[in-house]
């Protein structure tokens, strides 16, 4: 099983059940354009998970712009 296979197995559930928790308390939550996880089994790991870290990156741009629209 390669990362791409162990980072779409068993987080969906898990993911939509935080969600759902924002959304019923009408919370904005800031998105990317896959899931915000990275993947790894030892220390630093996470670090080679190119797919994992791009996603990240972009959530985090889109977390800047919503704060910076909540401040307008």
């Amino acid at each position: 099983m390669d990362l791409q296979e162990k980072r779409e197995t068993g987080h969906l559930t898990a993911i939509n059940c935080l969600a759902d928790f924002y959304l019923v308390n009408e919370m904005i939550i800031p998105s990317s354009n896959y899931w915000n996880i990275g993947t790894g089994v030892n220390t630093g790991d996470v670090l080679k998970d190119e797919n994992g870290l791009s996603y990240l990156k972009r959530f985090a741009k889109n977390f800047v712009w919503l704060m910076r629209k909540i401040e307008e």
